[in-house]
């Protein structure tokens, strides 16, 4: 008998996926892939974003934020709190000392960001005078194209670099407001 009850239950879970997947596969044939969904309030939500990425040379050791996890920290949540983006996770990490390293050299720092609106990445190269960073917001209700200039505008201040090598990518299709 239980098996029986078994092999019923089983068949019985068998019937709701292939209904399910059918109802799924009957929804993605129905649905107009190159028309944007209209969400309340009149947006036309499609995937939209800025990346900007930046290459740091001639950095300062004596800026804190090169060596030091807290200061990192600290100029990442600060920059993202004055651009208005949502900070919502971050992990840091300091490097240990490379086996060849000239003793007491420091040790670069990757700090990473998650945010509502997407993430910040830095990687900090002290030994070489160098950062990297990396914004990217996405643009899905709202363009937060200038929370995002404003983000990597205050973390170039905290580094002081000397030359910066900076680009810049629209990602997606432009938000567009229902008339």
């Amino acid at each position: 008998m239980a098996l029986a009850i078994k092999a019923g239950v089983k068949e019985i879970g068998k019937e709701r996926e292939a209904v399910e997947a059918e109802s799924a596969m009957q929804f993605l044939e129905a649905v107009d892939w190159d028309e944007p969904r209209i969400l309340g309030a009149g947006i036309i939500a499609t995937m939209t974003g800025l990346h900007l990425i930046a290459d740091l040379h001639g950095c300062p050791l004596a800026q804190p934020a090169m060596t030091d996890l807290q200061a990192l920290r600290s100029l990442c949540l600060s920059a993202v709190a004055a651009a208005g983006l949502t900070h919502v996770g971050e992990l840091f990490h300091r490097f240990p000392p490379l086996t060849n390293a000239i003793k007491n050299e420091p040790q670069g720092i990757t700090g990473v960001v998650l945010l509502a609106e997407s993430h910040v990445a830095v990687h900090t190269w002290p030994e070489r005078g160098a950062v990297t960073l990396d914004v990217y917001v996405c643009n899905f209700e709202a363009d937060n194209s200038a929370r995002a200039e404003m983000l990597i505008e205050a973390l170039l201040k905290g580094f002081a670099p000397a030359q910066v090598s900076r680009q810049a990518l629209q990602r997606g299709e432009p938000i567009q407001v229902a008339a």
